[in-house]
């Protein structure tokens, strides 16, 4: 199967209450399944960082889709890459806030500290959206046992 993975950066147009958060996540949930797409939406307050994993033409589909969302702006592509699998492979879509990230993992990989520095570097986007993977796979499997 020919997996594509994308990565993007985006700033939220006004402020995001958490339950508009969870209603995009559940949309999107619903969105993804019926085309096979997986990934994370990372966030803080003023900031989107998204992984998108499925077919070419399904992955292509859903960013258009943001990229056209006027809840977003300055959409950013930081990579988009064909895979040989999926780093979010049980995930419609994830969804991690800032808090929900260990604050040394975001260190290592951007230059400013926080989740904005990630767009100034797509290397350290996609090595940290991997590295955030294995930890939050490792986590779902201490928690299964």
């Amino acid at each position: 199967m020919n997996i594509a993975r994308l990565v993007y950066s985006s700033h939220p147009v006004g402020s995001v209450a958490s339950r508009e958060l969870f209603e995009i996540l559940e949309a999107s949930q619903a969105r993804n399944a019926a085309v096979k797409v997986t990934g994370i939406l990372c966030h803080s307050p003023d900031f989107f960082l998204q992984v998108l994993e499925g077919e070419p033409d399904a992955v292509c589909a859903t960013f258009y889709r943001i990229v056209r969302d006027a809840r977003h702006d300055r959409v950013r592509l930081l990579d988009f890459s064909h895979v040989p699998r999926r780093l979010f492979r049980d995930w419609n879509m994830g969804l991690a806030g800032i808090g929900d990230i260990r604050a040394e993992l975001i260190a290592r990989h951007s230059p400013t500290g926080d989740l904005a520095g990630l767009a100034d570097e797509p290397a350290a986007a996609v090595a940290f959206v991997a590295e955030l993977a294995a930890a939050m796979s490792h986590a779902d499997e201490t928690a299964a046992s």
